[in-house]
């Protein structure tokens, strides 16, 4: 199951943060949040910073969503055969 990224303004105890959300294709909980470089990852005392890939079971409805960051990009290589 692919996730889904969502643009929108949230409120963090207290502060108006505008993070782009990683929410359940099924219900709709909030699971974790795009920051600079990695996906945040919150639960209570738990902290997790993921860069890359990360399979999450939402607590909520115990759906397995699978959260993607930064999205591959194929990487294209040019190279020129030098003449010897």
């Amino acid at each position: 199951m692919r996730f889904m990224l969502k643009s929108s303004r949230s409120q963090a105890r207290g502060k108006v943060q505008n993070h782009e959300q990683y929410r359940c294709q099924k219900c709709n909980a909030l699971l974790g949040l795009k920051d600079q470089d990695h996906i945040d990852i919150r639960r209570a005392d738990l902290k997790v910073g993921v860069e890359g890939r990360a399979t999450v079971t939402c607590y909520r409805c115990k759906t397995v969503n699978v959260l993607v960051y930064p999205t591959p990009v194929p990487i294209q290589q040019n190279y020129q055969a030098d003449a010897l």
